[in-house]
């Protein structure tokens, strides 16, 4: 960073004080003092250290210079808090070199009659004028052209009169007034309008002038004759297929909206515009059309549609459906092959409903009729090779003994045994 003084002209000083802001304990470190008369080559006079708030730097000779700079090259503690506050310089008797700081003294235009000034310099500080103001002239009138004001026209008896008056084109101000005098015509000026008639496109009109003494002149105004508009249609009959159409052709004039032309125009007979009306088919009930034509525009018939008869129904017999144990069956019936009518309808029949045998170990539970069946066959009893002993009671020798009886249990397993005996026909 760098601090720069700058004069108008050369000052010689031998003496430079500096002036150092700072933030917290951060200061300058190193800095060069240079100085340059053209404030483009600088030579280097004075290498220093710390200015630490403020210092005096005596540098051993008187310089020359119109630019003073004092360079920070570094900053001791931090690269942010140290810069170069203030400047002063002295010369060799010690006294401090004043600095002038400009300010602009604004100029000042001319206008036509007062003088203006050129624009000047001052130090704002001690007042001193740098550049002095110089008294620029007043600019004088500029005339524009001349005008005409208060003008009296002359009539064929009395003069006239007008104001010539010439103004100022800048600040308006007026330069010169000139009263000039117009002599009697002495012929009768026809000025005032006093009567007017327009001409129309068939009458003339005329036009009634005065003079300034009261004599008239009277001029008469030729009729303008029509103007012709774009011709129109009216009375419009239209033309039909067969017979003829017409209209009038009227042209009217723009202006009084009379009628100057009527002409009668015949329109041609457009003749038929035939459609064809195309064959329809008979069904079995209704009856056809033959081909025809007729026009699209007027429904003329051109040629006529004959009628074609029905058909009829083609009868086609419906088979009678036997009912089976699960489906139910239909009677005999009769629709048309054509047309898909019914002639006679089907009706329904019932289904029979199964007649199931009962199942054997041989077969499961079977219909009579369709021989379908239902759940399964008969298990397959085992029946044992010997029957269980009975238990034996001891009796008399020789004589036969008599029948033991039997628990519950063994009731049970004989009465099983004897049912599978006459079930399959075991001895």
């Amino acid at each position: 960073m760098w601090f720069e003084l700058q004069w108008d002209e050369a000052v010689s000083f031998d003496t430079v004080k500096l002036y150092e802001w700072k933030a917290d304990k951060y200061v300058a470190g190193n800095f060069t003092i240079s100085i340059s008369n053209d404030g483009e080559h600088y030579e280097d006079v004075y290498n220093g250290s710390r200015i630490n708030a403020k210092k005096t730097i005596d540098l051993g000779r008187v310089v020359s210079a119109k630019y003073l700079r004092v360079t920070i090259t570094s900053i001791i503690g931090s690269a942010y808090g140290a810069s170069i506050n203030e400047i002063e310089v002295y010369n060799y008797s010690s006294e401090v070199i004043h600095v002038h700081t400009e300010e602009i003294i604004p100029a000042k235009a001319p206008t036509c009659t007062d003088t203006g000034l050129t624009e000047g310099k001052k130090c704002s500080e001690c007042g001193e004028i740098l550049v002095a103001q110089e008294t620029v002239d007043a600019l004088g009138h500029t005339p524009a052209d001349a005008v005409v004001e208060n003008n009296v026209a002359p009539d064929c008896v009395n003069a006239g009169s007008y104001d010539s008056v010439v103004y100022c084109s800048v600040c308006k101000a007026e330069i010169s007034r000139t009263t000039k005098t117009v002599a009697a015509t002495g012929d009768h000026v026809y000025a005032t309008e006093q009567e007017r008639v327009a001409a129309t496109c068939t009458e003339n009109g005329y036009v009634v002038m005065a003079c300034g003494c009261g004599a008239t002149q009277t001029t008469a105004i030729e009729a303008t004759g029509h103007k012709n508009a774009e011709a129109v249609k009216e009375n419009e009959v239209a033309a039909t297929c067969t017979t003829n159409g017409s209209y009038d052709l009227v042209v009217y004039c723009s202006v009084c909206n009379g009628e100057t032309v009527r002409t009668t125009e015949s329109v041609a007979a457009l003749g038929h515009t035939e459609v064809a009306d195309e064959v329809v088919a008979p069904t079995c009930t209704e009856n056809g059309l033959t081909a025809g034509k007729h026009c699209s525009v007027c429904n003329e018939i051109l040629v006529a549609q004959k009628t074609v008869d029905a058909l009829g129904h083609t009868e086609v017999i419906d088979a009678a459906v036997a009912p089976s144990c699960t489906e139910a069956g239909k009677t005999e019936g009769k629709h048309c092959s054509v047309c898909n009518e019914v002639l006679v309808a089907q009706g329904s029949i019932d289904a029979l409903g199964h007649d199931f045998a009962d199942a054997t170990t041989e077969a499961p539970k079977t219909c009579k009729k369709c021989g379908s069946t239902e759940g399964d066959k008969l298990p397959t009893p085992e029946i044992p090779d010997e029957q269980p002993e009975l238990p034996e009671e001891p009796g008399v020798p020789g004589e036969e003994e008599p029948e033991q009886e039997l628990n519950f249990f063994q009731r049970i397993w004989l009465a099983i045994v004897n049912f599978f005996k006459k079930l399959f026909a075991i001895k």
